[in-house]
């Protein structure tokens, strides 16, 4: 029903998650412009076999010699639709978390990032709340002070650093104490928007 997790022990558990086959693209640019000398589409399987080849044969082509691209072997449009969504720039958690510390402590969870992504992350402050049984795992990760998640009559303890993967399908109660500041996190592919 649930385990305990660290977050290191997690990431190698679902390294398969973050690993190929992707589509991926191999540019080389003129001098110090924008220009694409030469590209290359790839479905990765193995970047360790897959990239040398391309590498060379980038040194072997004739943009490399002139420093020119032929423009009749650049693609015109990509294999897949590229997204035109605009992301935003790299924040402090710490900072974020400050800043909205009245409204955790009153007991609002907030969204970090709205529901425009498939991985939805709640920063949750001091309170309870119950889930319903969901059809993706959650990650509960306690950031400040203390809770308590209680599934199947068993009560686990979180404190500061600690974190739970409460798998699909398991309901849970979860209890945060005052200056409790915690986050669930869960990667729902139905929750997916079409790319903008």
């Amino acid at each position: 029903m649930e385990r305990r997790v660290g977050v290191r022990a997690w990431v190698e558990e679902n390294r398969g998650s973050f690993q190929p086959p992707v589509c991926n693209k191999l540019m080389y640019y003129v001098g110090d412009t924008m220009d694409v000398l030469f590209e290359k589409w790839f479905y990765c399987k193995d970047l360790g076999t897959q990239l040398a080849p391309i590498i060379q044969e980038f040194f072997s082509s004739e943009q490399y010699r002139t420093g020119k691209p032929i423009p009749d072997q650049l693609l015109k449009e990509p294999p897949f639709p590229l997204s035109t969504r605009s992301i935003m720039e790299p924040m402090s958690l710490d900072a974020w978390l400050d800043s909205h510390r009245g409204e955790l402590q009153a007991g609002t969870p907030l969204s970090l990032f709205g529901d425009t992504y498939e991985t939805q992350v709640i920063a949750y402050g001091q309170g309870s709340s119950e889930s319903l049984r969901q059809n993706v795992d959650v990650w509960l990760w306690q950031l400040e002070g203390s809770s308590v998640v209680t599934m199947g009559g068993r009560r686990l303890s979180l404190a500061p650093d600690d974190s739970l993967l409460v798998l699909a399908g398991t309901s849970y109660a979860w209890e945060r104490t005052q200056g409790s500041v915690a986050l669930s996190v869960t990667q729902d592919p139905a929750c997916k928007k079409p790319l903008g």
